[in-house]
């Protein structure tokens, strides 16, 4: 089988399961008997219900590619293949980027991989059900032509809920290496030309976030990573943890039924977590001292700190 769980993904032969442990208590083997418990329950379902277990049983590599249905939700199907072809991506251990794992919340696998001959990035996210998709805020920037933000190629909701979390996918075309390592390389023609680069790119994303903040996005973790650089253009990635900000061009409702989101449960929490969300190095003076509004210009002011 090839199994998306929270702590890896990997494919394997079912077989035996134990607790490696010299002081298990009581507690221990209790919490290990419901997870055997639930672990038999998705073994006796379909895959068709389970997206993301997929039967690899045969295969020699590791291809996957995601089917869609005709009623145009955000629903998806996972498939894995034994030969490449332009739909497939290779899923293999060796593709995943390595770094650390998330014990709670919302947990992300990135494979750096190929599509079609084209360099893209698979992103596959275990989130809270009462956490926004990431899908669905790409879904709202394609739709406003919001610029400076990754070419999405695809992505789906794999598993609508399994013990309160959904199994999303996202591939999403290379948009280059990070602004860090593009002025370090560019450190040899000066100070000016570094200045100059970094310059166009606070501009350019301060454009992006401005623009998606008056299509109802607020991005929440513009850090050092979350900036790259390719042709001299600035991408702002990873919007997972963005929240939607309403206004009379967006509409919730219709997002909340396409990528099966229940709304006002997702919207509150999305506001309860606002002083929580980001990486604390690159967070606004106003967030850290607990502000109870969070806007635009606290991503803006993120970016100068980058």
């Amino acid at each position: 089988m090839f199994v998306f769980t929270r702590d890896i993904c990997y494919r394997t032969e079912l077989g035996a399961f134990c607790h490696s442990n010299a002081q298990v208590n009581e507690v221990d083997a209790s919490r290990v008997g419901m997870t055997l418990c639930r672990l038999a329950f998705l073994l006796t379902r379909s895959p068709k219900q389970f997206g993301q277990f997929c039967d690899t049983s045969g295969c020699e590599m590791s291809y996957i590619q995601f089917a869609h249905p005709a009623d145009g939700s955000g629903l998806a199907h996972a498939e894995i293949g034994k030969i490449s072809s332009d739909t497939m991506v290779e899923i293999t251990e060796e593709r995943r980027i390595k770094r650390p794992m998330n014990p709670r919340g919302r947990l992300s696998h990135v494979f750096d991989t190929v599509l079609g001959g084209r360099k893209v990035f698979l992103k596959l996210s275990w989130t809270p059900v009462n956490r926004l998709p990431e899908s669905a805020v790409y879904s709202v920037l394609q739709s406003a032509n919001i610029p400076y933000v990754p070419t999405l190629l695809d992505s789906g909701i794999v598993d609508k809920d399994t013990f309160g979390y959904r199994v999303e996918y996202l591939i999403i075309a290379d948009a280059g290496k990070p602004l860090a390592k593009h002025l370090e390389e560019n450190a040899k023609h000066g100070i000016q030309k570094v200045s100059e680069l970094a310059s166009t790119a606070l501009k350019q994303v301060s454009i992006c976030l401005a623009k998606a903040w008056d299509a109802g996005i607020l991005h929440r973790d513009v850090s050092e990573g979350n900036v790259v650089i390719k042709n001299g253009q600035a991408t702002l990635i990873d919007w997972g943890y963005a929240k939607l900000i309403p206004n009379s061009s967006l509409d919730i409702d219709a997002l909340a039924r396409k990528w099966f989101f229940d709304k006002d449960l997702v919207m509150e929490n999305e506001e309860l977590h606002d002083s929580l969300t980001g990486t604390p190095l690159y967070m606004s003076v106003k967030v850290l001292t607990g502000s109870n509004f969070r806007g635009v210009e606290d991503d803006v002011e993120s970016m100068l700190y980058v």
